[in-house]
């Protein structure tokens, strides 16, 4: 189980490994959950982008972390309901606010 999402420490591909996981509450239901790792190139050190990921993840409730690398990307993971884990939208507003600071 992964902790609170957080910072470890102080562009446009994404690649992702994409993990089905079935969670057995003590109720005896059977939720789904989805990781997701991922890792981000091109401009995302230095503006924020993992501060803006963690604030995401944390509203939606999601579990996991991120951290810059020696190679100048951000790799990270994120964890939660698979119903709360949309690959997609997450890819697409990603990219949405990296076009948006790359562009200031």
């Amino acid at each position: 189980m992964l902790l609170p999402f957080k910072l470890i420490l102080p562009v446009f591909a994404v690649i992702l490994l994409i993990y089905d996981v079935n969670n057995t509450s003590s109720m005896g239901s059977t939720k789904k959950l989805l990781s997701v790792n991922f890792e981000v190139f091109g401009r995302v050190q230095g503006v924020f982008f993992r501060k803006y990921t963690e604030k995401e993840a944390n509203k939606l409730g999601l579990k996991g972390w991120c951290m810059n690398t020696s190679q100048g990307t951000v790799k990270g993971v994120i964890e939660g309901p698979s119903s709360k884990v949309d690959e997609i939208k997450i890819l697409q507003e990603i990219h949405k606010q990296l076009h948006r600071k790359a562009q200031m």
